[in-house]
């Protein structure tokens, strides 16, 4: 016997290392030198001319979406275009927290534009947090990603309490991580109010069924909505997590400076519930993720997101303070429970060409095609290592857990099941333990 019983520890917490590494690498496959040139571009390029300026430019005080190195630039564009871009929320503020325009030698923006829409003087744009592989998060990491100590705990829990795993899915690949920015543009100086926990997504009616397969009983109800020609559509709701029962939110920059150590912060009104106030010129960044199906058909974020007709994020603006922002919330919270028959909020139609381009070599040619052409063969070629180390680790665990005999590997398989992780269970994995899943 190469490992003993009492060596499981050490190889589970090598494990959940290994499995750590590989997500931060997938989740961050920018390098620190790409980074460099987005804050460059970002805070040193005029917008108009493409000068680079190692100074302080100019910028729009009220959509931060250009910048300036003089004063003939910035009227020469306010004339030619940047007056009605600004009104018309044509671009997003110019920041790297959510970048939409490739950077230098870069094929793709970081943060590509699905869609986008406004109200009342206040703009949303939406992308997506994905990693190298495009593919649907889970329950079992959290939102956002965890230390190694943190993501131990919630393996523990997992294994403490595996019929509530299971109920949950907390293994299945079905979560899509949404990345919007939301910003003030009003010009009569009044704030805003945005309520992130009660963004929703509308589905398409063609995948009404498919949606619904995300349903789980007594966990949560989609509820639906039939539109003038009597078509139904599928409300999905933020989902919430499976050990802190709060919703899968992350509020990470506010005008383009990291707040995740902040919640503080005085535009943050509630950090749980994503409710933020902005004034006008102000923008927030935050993540949502939402359960797309059961896992079974629809894995990718590409997929997922040609089940999204529009995002529907409620804002109330101008807002004036005579009622507490969490009585909105209560009760914008029940209307989304009950028959809804208007939807309330700024709309983002999803857009298909801006989704066939991004994806395109995932769709036709497959991962590696895909990694490389988003983020270099350097980063394609150490995901596969460390995949490949992630797989060998695997199988040395279950050749362990085979030989220590006493019914451990039977009641490791029927955890498996029970969770929901022998569906994700790599094949090479499955094979080594010499069990159905």
């Amino acid at each position: 016997m190469s490992r003993s019983r009492r060596d499981m520890p050490t190889m589970m917490r090598q494990h959940a290392q290994l499995a750590s590494d590989i997500f931060r690498c997938m989740q961050q496959p920018r390098s620190p030198k790409q980074e460099k040139s987005y804050r460059r571009a970002v805070n040193h390029q005029c917008s108009y001319c493409g000068a680079v300026d190692t100074g302080s430019l100019r910028a729009c005080s009220l959509c931060r979406s250009v910048r300036y190195c003089n004063r003939d630039c910035q009227t020469a564009d306010y004339k030619s275009r940047h007056k009605e871009e600004c009104s018309e929320f044509v671009h997003p503020p110019f920041t790297t927290a959510f970048l939409t325009e490739p950077v230098g030698d870069a094929k793709y923006a970081r943060d590509p534009v699905f869609a986008k829409g406004s109200l009342n003087g206040v703009g949303c744009w939406v992308s997506v947090k994905g990693g190298s592989y495009a593919r649907l998060q889970n329950l079992h990491n959290g939102l956002p990603p965890k230390s190694l100590e943190e993501n131990m705990e919630r393996e523990k829990m997992a294994a403490l309490y595996p019929e509530v795993a299971g109920q949950h899915r907390i293994y299945t690949s079905c979560l899509l991580t949404l990345n919007i920015l939301v910003q003030n543009r009003r010009k009569d100086k009044a704030p805003a109010m945005v309520f992130g926990a009660l963004a929703h997504i509308l589905s398409f009616a063609h995948s009404f069924e498919d949606c619904m397969k995300g349903e789980i009983p007594g966990v949560d109800k989609i509820n639906s909505i039939v539109d003038e020609r009597g078509e139904k559509h599928a409300i999905l709701t933020v989902v919430d997590d499976v050990w802190d029962k709060k919703p899968r939110l992350f509020i990470s920059h506010i005008d383009g400076i990291n707040v995740s150590n902040q919640p503080n912060r005085p535009e943050i009104i509630d950090a749980a519930r994503g409710i933020v106030k902005l004034d006008p010129g102000q923008f927030v960044v935050m993540q949502l993720q939402y359960r797309i199906g059961d896992g079974t058909d629809i894995r990718r974020d590409w997929s997922a997101l040609a089940c999204m007709q529009s995002l529907i994020l409620p804002i109330f603006a101008p807002w004036d303070d005579k009622r507490p922002p969490d009585v909105y919330d209560r009760a914008l919270t029940e209307y989304l429970k009950g028959k809804i028959e208007h939807l309330l909020g700024i709309r983002c139609d999803l857009k298909a060409d801006p989704l066939e381009d991004y994806y395109g070599d995932l769709i036709y040619h497959g991962d590696r095609k895909f990694v490389e052409s988003h983020y270099g063969k350097e980063h394609a070629d150490a995901l596969e290592r460390k995949h490949n180390e992630v797989f060998e680790h695997e199988e040395e665990m279950a050749r362990t857990f085979r030989m220590m005999g006493g019914g451990t590997l039977d009641a490791f398989v029927e955890h498996c099941k029970r969770s929901g992780l022998g569906k994700n269970m790599p094949e090479s994995l499955k094979a080594a333990l010499g069990r159905e899943f």
